[in-house]
């Protein structure tokens, strides 16, 4: 690879895990679309790194023909790969796919049927270069296939079913052609405010919001405006197909469900909602299911009644981002709030702004009292109970750098893209290691590198095993107390039980609700 004259001084980066996401206008890595620093010597392309270079050279060397006229092979479509390309591009990418014909990937955005209008927005909105995640789904979307993804948070995975959505959407009559699910009203907006970037100048292209804590009226009047984008919290989308069906009828026109952070609806009292939703939906759709973490409860339901799947994971399924650098502490529970306080007074160790979780309402209240007055940062609290028009607000002033940091309780865990947060504090432990993949990606998000620094102790004994099988591995420090508490040995005799015992056991009373909602959402009429 060419070198500049700093290279005697900065070492060449190794793998493409470790390179930057390109900023508009520079380089892109001909193989994996992040930030192409070096070029290669044989072909004047960009690479971002030693690996990047050597899977470049192999898929020249196996194309059999001249180097020259081979540069575009791995913008290649459907037909264009060799299973030899496809296998060093998955590898590249930290892609894992299962099920029969899977589409071709893409690595640029010029590979697509796109409208017009539509590739403008998507450049016009700094979407330059294609993620990882995006390579696959896209493609797959655009071919109709049922998926169930896992990928990283903060990976682009919103844009990667909103794309191809939009699309499909562009060439469908004014119905309601797509629902999107998602377990917080936060999450909802984010998504709409994606979707209308992507719509903007799309002739007959609108969404509709239904979520909690707004009038409710409002929104049955948007829905007699040729609506054809959904985007509800469970709730809300079942009080007014339950109340209100006049006003909104997915049975015939409905023709793509999007579950968005499946994972937490089915672990967050969902299921007898998502079981009523499920009897007004069409029987033949094309299910999309999301999420950062896929339990094994989930995958199994998907196996069994998704119609021909595919299983996309991005990176290694169910962990925290490699981009996140953990800090854990063990600090017993008196004395949390000198820990934290030492961090937010010190300049060296604050990096504004931040987010800061706890597990309770009256927690964040009195933590973002307690932070304003001793430690002279800008708090604020934010939970679910406040009203919506309130907790928009909050959200808001933190994007513009109003406040430095937000004390909140899992409503910011899920799926938010808030792109300027690089520093997390886990005041408080979630209860699930689950929930704690969703809590520290906060702080990566698409490719950036981002602090979590977690405190744990003696009430945190649910999660201790989980978190050094998802650590150890990362090499974190971890505390002795953690390391060596009774709990992992408890734990360790527990799973080898599991192993012993050859007939599995299926909670079928946990099933039953979110089976019925797969099941209406995957039928297809033969």
């Amino acid at each position: 690879m060419a070198s500049s004259n700093e290279e005697d001084e900065v070492p060449v980066i190794q793998h493409s895990r470790e390179q930057r996401w390109p900023l508009e206008g520079e380089p892109v890595c001909i193989v994996c679309s992040r930030y192409g620093e070096y070029v290669l010597d044989e072909t004047d392309e960009d690479v971002c790194s030693i690996e990047c270079k050597t899977v470049r050279l192999e898929i020249l060397k196996k194309s059999q023909s001249p180097l020259a006229e081979k540069k575009e092979i791995i913008k290649s479509t459907d037909d264009g790969m060799s299973p030899e390309q496809l296998e060093a591009f998955y590898k590249m990418m930290q892609l894992e796919v299962r099920g029969s014909n899977v589409p071709g990937p893409i690595t640029d955005w010029s590979q697509l049927p796109l409208d017009p209008q539509l590739r403008s927005n998507l450049h016009s909105s700094g979407f330059n270069t294609v993620t990882p995640v995006q390579t696959l789904i896209v493609p797959a979307i655009l071919k109709k296939r049922d998926l169930l993804v896992c990928s990283a948070t903060g990976s682009g995975k919103t844009l990667s079913f909103l794309l191809p959505l939009v699309q499909l959407m562009s060439l469908l009559p004014a119905d309601p052609v797509v629902l999107v699910l998602s377990p917080t009203r936060e999450l909802c907006q984010q998504i709409e405010e994606q979707a209308k970037l992507l719509m903007k100048g799309i002739p007959g292209m609108r969404t509709a919001l239904l979520i909690g804590g707004v009038p409710i009226a409002n929104q049955l009047h948007r829905l007699k405006s040729n609506v054809k984008l959904l985007i509800a919290t469970p709730a809300r989308l079942l009080d007014i197909l339950t109340n209100h069906g006049k006003s909104l009828c997915l049975s015939s026109s409905l023709q793509v469900l999007v579950v968005d952070e499946v994972d937490s609806l089915y672990q967050m009292g969902f299921e007898e909602q998502l079981q009523s939703i499920s009897k007004h939906l069409p029987s033949k759709k094309q299910s999309l299911f999301f999420s950062a973490t896929i339990p094994p409860k989930i995958e199994t339901l998907a196996t069994e009644t998704l119609h021909n799947p595919l299983f996309i994971t991005v990176g290694t399924p169910n962990t925290s981002s490699v981009n996140v650098r953990h800090i854990v502490l063990w600090v017993e529970e008196e004395a949390k709030k000198k820990h934290l306080f030492t961090f937010l007074k010190d300049k060296d160790t604050f990096c504004p702004p931040v987010i800061i979780f706890v597990n309770s309402r009256k927690g964040t209240l009195l933590l973002a009292e307690a932070i304003d007055k001793a430690c002279d940062v800008a708090a604020i609290a934010l939970h679910g109970e406040m009203e919506q028009e309130r907790r928009s607000a909050i959200l808001s002033g933190f994007l513009a750098g109003k406040y430095e940091a937000v004390v909140a309780t899992g409503v910011l865990a899920r799926g938010l893209d808030l792109h300027n947060v690089k520093q997390i504090f886990i005041f408080d432990a979630p209860s699930t290691i689950d929930e704690f993949i969703h809590q520290v990606g906060r702080s990566s998000r698409l490719g950036s590198k981002g602090w979590a620094i977690t405190f744990i102790n003696n009430t945190d004994k649910s999660i201790f095993t989980g978190l050094v099988d998802l650590l150890e591995p990362l090499g974190v420090d971890l505390p002795a107390q953690l390391l060596h508490h009774r709990q992992n040995e408890v734990e360790k005799r527990r799973r080898k039980r599991m192993l012993q015992d050859k007939t599995p056991k299926v909670n079928y009373h946990k099933k039953e609700s979110l089976l019925s909602l797969i099941q209406s959402s995957s039928k297809r009429k033969h």
